[in-house]
């Protein structure tokens, strides 16, 4: 039997939209719902929404989550607030398994045929811009902000861009003159030109 995080994973890759399926978990002391787990299903052409659910965001006041008894479910038009204010509708279908745990599907589209109405709406994707990058054995598309000094954008495996790579590769010399060379221009005892 898959964890429930698992099966949040997989659930969220067979929307045919953008939409998230998130383990929502009522705090001890305070009685406020966290969200636990989210996984996101960014839009496959425009990416990831501006405003979508992540582990530890409490969930947004007046949302219907916030009042759904232990047992009972709902399918209808909600929305997602981000803490700075942004909002986005979504539609709903959620279940408490009990007065702790919540799980919600959250999608662009009405799946349940919840609502009669469906009004057009407008919804904002992330506008980072989309590069290739070449690194860690394979090359694909990144969507981020590129690095200020080598223009390339950070592999998202390593985490590290072109300079940082070629960084990587500098030794430190063993001379005391403190500065990074390419392995091959220091001598077999560590040392630099200068420090020889």
């Amino acid at each position: 039997m898959a964890s429930m995080p698992a099966c949040a994973i997989a659930l969220a890759a067979h929307l045919p939209g953008v939409g998230a399926v998130i383990l929502v978990d009522r705090e001890y002391a305070t009685g406020a719902m966290i969200v636990s787990y989210a996984s996101v299903r960014p839009d496959p052409d425009r990416g990831w929404p501006k405003v979508y659910p992540w582990p530890k965001q409490p969930v947004p006041a007046e949302h219907p989550l916030s009042f759904l008894k232990a047992g009972a479910d709902m399918q209808r038009q909600a929305f997602w607030a981000m803490p700075w204010g942004e909002r986005a509708d979504f539609y709903m279908d959620a279940i408490a398994l009990d007065e702790k745990r919540s799980i919600a599907i959250l999608s662009d589209i009405d799946l349940w045929g919840a609502e009669k109405f469906h009004p057009q709406t407008q919804r904002d994707y992330d506008q980072r811009p989309e590069r290739e990058v070449t690194c860690c054995g394979q090359t694909r598309r990144v969507r981020s902000f590129p690095c200020q000094t080598c223009e390339e954008v950070h592999c998202p495996d390593c985490g590290k861009c072109r300079c940082d790579r070629q960084n990587a590769a500098l030794v430190m010399c063993s001379g005391g003159c403190f500065l990074s060379y390419r392995p091959n221009l220091l001598d077999a005892t560590g040392r630099c030109e200068e420090c020889r």
